[in-house]
């Protein structure tokens, strides 16, 4: 299912930027990601994987034919 893809995605993200393995993406981590801009929902300096899965799929919503995103 897309669902399933998805979060294939998003975890597969995750480890490759995930570069000590301690499932968070660190801001020495982060820095790397093209994403890194508004994932950090809560301000703590850390991207979590749900934090991570959001962002991608706000990001991924606002670049589809039709949004109305600025």
């Amino acid at each position: 299912s897309g669902r399933a893809k998805f979060e294939q995605y998003v975890t597969s993200r995750m480890r490759i930027y995930d570069r000590n393995g301690n499932g968070i993406l660190e801001q020495a981590e982060w820095r790397r990601l093209s994403v890194r801009d508004g994932a950090d929902s809560n301000g703590d300096k850390i991207i979590t994987l749900n934090e991570l899965a959001t962002h991608l799929a706000t990001s991924w919503r606002n670049k589809q034919p039709g949004s109305h995103a600025s």
